[in-house]
């Protein structure tokens, strides 16, 4: 990689980790549960860093933002920043049984997928990552959604 590491190739970083492993943790845990609350894969065109329009009309989506940040104590003439990053799974909730048990699911898929692609990468090493609980938004007028998911600070 040419250039400086920056906010911008962290989160290519994650979502390009989380794209690559999250189909075969989904398939990995729905083998595991054997049950009716099975999740299905999210395709690579259902990641979004907005909520636009285009994003409500799915049943399941992915949505990334970055959450407000401090500046650590400096060090010398370098001031480091703590970035986290939001890594949330939208669920749409009408209608449906189960949809709790899937936004866990959902939610221990990323941050499994996370884990085990930064848990031995030095360069990552002091990578935290929690989860969080899935709860109700609302979404264009009335619609519907849960979500859950994870915060990666780095």
């Amino acid at each position: 990689m040419s250039g400086k590491y920056d906010v911008e190739s962290f989160i290519n970083d994650i979502v390009s980790v989380v794209k690559a492993g999250l189909p075969a943790k989904i398939t990995a845990i729905n083998a595991e549960k054997s049950d009716a609350n099975s999740i299905d894969d999210i395709p690579s065109a259902q990641y979004y860093d907005n909520m636009g329009e285009q994003v409500i009309n799915h049943n399941v989506f992915i949505y990334y933002t970055i959450l407000p940040t401090e500046p650590k104590a400096s060090t010398g003439s370098a001031t480091a920043t703590e970035i986290t990053l939001a890594f949330s799974v939208v669920f749409n909730n009408l209608n449906n049984s189960g949809t709790i048990q899937k936004v866990l699911r959902y939610t221990r898929c990323l941050k499994e997928v996370v884990q085990d692609a930064f848990d031995n990468n030095a360069s990552h090493s002091n990578l935290k990552v929690t989860e969080f609980t899935p709860t109700d938004i609302e979404l264009n007028q009335g619609s519907d959604f849960k979500i859950g998911g994870i915060q990666i600070t780095s």
